[in-house]
Parts: structure tokens; C-alpha cells; sequence
């Protein structure tokens, strides 16, 4: 039966190259639709874990309440947990971070500004999501003869006519509710890719956030793993032994993946319902048309004493052999296509509310496939079943007669 099918295949060529031409049409567009989808979701996924952590340690109150004075609801530094933690296989950076705002001068202009007192390690994490427009990245150690330098945002920047080796000045309340101030120096302008946060945002070493709140306390501590399968695991771990401290995956902070992942869901559900409808149309017409047309070559067949049962099962392995070679020349397209971006750079136009494009790749899913496959070999079996039943149960004479 195997080889018959095959046989006939070949024999009515030209069919079936047309209809799995069109049945891998539509497995390829699906796929390379929902790649697309799968590469927006684990490239913002990317990000966050890189901005956050995978995990984060703070205090219980800190994401729940606001605070009245700085570091009301910081923690301790803690070398020794950091140590423990990094001594463990899939950690792969433990780093503090403070979180304040102020206003920033120039001496004659001032504005608000959101600043993060980081390690200046944390820049090594964040790789392709953060652009360095001029000067460079904060030192892994700040010198104690150099000034306090300052990683300010490009609006910011702009704002503040402020350029690499400009001298500004920071003003914060403190822990305790006074005001102080702190002198800097701008050492490189960056961009995020978000307007919005150019504007406001600055980075500092931890050090001098710490000296400009007069305070020994870290807001946070975030984990960053080499293997994010390893998190749930890990933060299980961490709330038993650390029941004092918050432990905050990072999708529980990450309100941009969130929205983004909630409106392309709905975006690629209902593109992907309508091309599933077009996919069974397209393939259930081409299909059933292949075996209409061979009404009369099944007639020959129950005229010889071939039973119906034998029949419909050739056929049946006709459409599931050719739902079969189209899956595979779709997944061999798909592949192409994912390979041919990666060598050919194709830019997408800046989404909403960022001001930087960002390269066009298509992430490929084996399991993706497969499953997108099995429904195409489905669905060709189911059309070319009721196709052949249906022509097996027309009389004979109309059978031999049918044009």
C-alpha cells in the first residue's frame, strides 16, 4: 500500500506538487507568524532578566508600600550571602543595587532624575540592551582620587546641555530626611531605547548613592543564573532560608513583558485563528479536489473487486504521505528563513515608545513545528477520508461515468 501510494503520487505529479505547494504555503506562514511571536517574547524576556535579575532579595514591604524616607525599606548589605550564593554552580552574578531620585544642576538648570546605584559589573549583563553614545561605562572600581562619575541618560543629557566630562551636582534627601548633595562627573551618555527614560534616568557607583543618602543600606539584590530553569528552584530554596527577605522573580516585575506578551497573545491568537481557517480551507479544497478528480479510477478499482475499506485506505495514506512531505519542505523553508536573517540584518522600525529600531530575527521551535506539522498531516488524512468516501459510496456506473 506504501508503494502504492507513493506510485501515485508520482504518476499525478503535477496535483500533488500544486496542492503541497499550498498546504506548505500555509505551514510555513504560520510558523514563520508564530516565530516571530516566540522571538518579541524571548527577547523582552531576555531583557528583564538582564535589567532585574532572574531573582530578587529586598525587603517584604519594599514593592508593596511606599517609603517615607530613603532606604526606609532597604536591607543590609550582606557579603556573605552574596558569597554563598555566587559559590553555587548555576549563579552567575549576585550584584546590590540602591534606587533613589533627586533633582540634578548644572548650575543653572535643574531637573528630577530617577537614579540607580549600581555595580559597575551589572553593565557586562545588560550587553546589546543598553547603548553607549559617547564617553564609557562606569568603572568595575571607582578610584578614590577620581571624582564620582556619573552614566547619564541621553534626554537627560540633552536637558542639561551636558556632555562627557561635565561637572553636575546630585541632591537627595537622606535616610534620615535631611538634604544633601553630592558632585559628579559625567563619564558617558547612553540611551535604553525608551525616550521617556532617557530623560530621567542616571546611573552612579553604589558607593556614592550611598554617600549621597548617608546610608549603609542597598535596596535590592538581584540573582542573575545562567539558567533560568533553574529559578523556581533556587527562589524555593532562598524564601526557607532567608524567610526575612522578599524573593521577587523577575516576571513578577517586569510590567512591560507583561503587556506586551498580553496584547501580542491577542494579536497572533486571532491572525493565527484566521490562518488556521485559511490553512484548512486552502488544504481541505486542493486535497479533496485530487481525489474528486479520480472518481473514475475509483470506480475502475470497485469494478476489479477492490473493497471500499481498501480503497479509502489508500488514499487516506496518499493525503497523510503528502500532509507529510509538505510538513517537511515547510520546516526546511522555516529553517531557511530564520538562517537568512541571521546573515542578512533586516531592521524593524522603532515599536511605541522607543526611539530605536531593532534587528528582525524568527526563532525556530521544534516542538512548534512538529505540532504544526501533525495538525497538517491531520488535516490532510480528514480531507482526503471524507473525499474518498465520499466518491466510493457513489454508484458504480455514475463512478465510471463521472467527468
Amino acid at each position: 500500500m506504501l508503494a502504492n501510494a507513493v506510485r501515485n503520487l508520482w504518476r499525478h505529479r503535477r496535483r500533488t506538487l500544486f496542492t503541497g505547494m499550498v498546504c506548505c504555503a500555509a505551514m510555513t506562514a504560520t510558523m514563520l507568524g508564530a516565530g516571530f511571536a516566540l522571538f518579541t517574547y524571548q527577547s523582552l524576556a531576555e531583557k528583564a532578566a538582564r535589567d532585574y535579575g532572574h531573582l530578587t532579595l529586598s525587603h517584604p514591604a519594599y514593592f508593596k508600600e511606599s517609603e517615607d524616607t530613603p532606604l526606609a525599606h532597604g536591607i543590609d548589605a550582606n557579603p556573605a550571602l552574596q558569597h554563598q550564593l555566587l559559590l553555587r554552580d548555576d549563579v552567575k552574578a549576585v550584584l546590590p543595587r540602591l534606587q533613589f531620585s533627586g533633582l540634578i544642576t548644572n548650575g543653572e538648570k535643574s531637573e528630577i532624575f530617577i537614579g540607580s546605584g549600581v555595580d559597575g559589573a551589572e553593565f557586562q549583563l545588560k550587553g546589546p540592551f543598553i547603548s553607549l553614545k559617547s564617553g564609557r561605562l562606569l568603572p568595575l572600581q571607582a578610584s578614590a582620587t577620581d571624582s564620582i562619575p556619573v552614566l547619564l541618560g541621553e534626554g537627560l543629557a540633552h536637558i542639561l546641555k551636558a556632555k562627557v566630562g561635565s561637572e553636575l551636582s546630585l541632591m537627595a534627601a537622606t535616610s534620615s530626611g535631611a538634604l544633601n548633595a553630592l558632585d559628579v562627573t559625567v563619564i558617558g551618555i547612553y540611551s535604553t531605547g525608551v525616550p521617556d527614560l532617557d530623560k530621567r534616568q542616571l546611573f552612579v557607583p553604589i558607593a556614592a548613592g550611598q554617600q549621597l543618602l548617608q546610608s549603609d543600606k542597598v535596596s535590592e539584590l538581584n540573582i542573575f543564573l545562567l539558567d533560568g530553569q533553574q529559578q523556581d528552584q533556587l527562589a524555593a530554596t532562598l524564601s526557607a532560608e532567608q524567610p526575612e527577605l522578599l524573593v521577587t522573580p523577575w516576571q513578577d516585575r517586569a510590567f512591560f513583558f507583561k503587556s506586551v506578551q498580553s496584547l501580542y497573545n491577542r494579536i497572533f491568537g486571532t491572525m493565527g485563528l484566521l490562518m488556521l481557517l485559511l490553512v484548512l480551507f486552502a488544504v481541505g479544497h486542493g486535497v479533496s479536489q485530487v481525489v474528486t478528480e479520480r472518481t473514475r479510477e475509483i470506480g475502475t478499482m470497485a469494478a476489479l473487486g477492490e473493497p471500499a475499506r481498501r480503497i479509502v485506505a489508500n488514499f487516506a495514506l496518499e493525503g497523510t504521505l503528502l500532509g507529510l512531505f509538505s510538513a517537511v519542505a515547510a520546516i526546511v523553508v522555516t529553517l531557511s528563513c530564520c538562517e537568512l536573517l541571521r546573515h542578512v540584518e533586516l531592521m524593524m522600525p522603532p515599536p511605541p515608545g522607543s526611539s530605536q529600531g531593532y534587528p528582525l530575527f524568527i526563532s525556530f521551535s521544534l516542538e512548534l513545528s512538529l505540532l504544526a506539522g501533525a495538525v497538517l498531516i491531520l488535516v490532510c488524512l480528514v480531507f482526503a477520508l471524507k473525499a474518498s468516501i465520499s466518491a466510493v459510496r457513489k454508484p458504480l456506473v455514475d463512478a465510471l461515468g463521472f467527468v
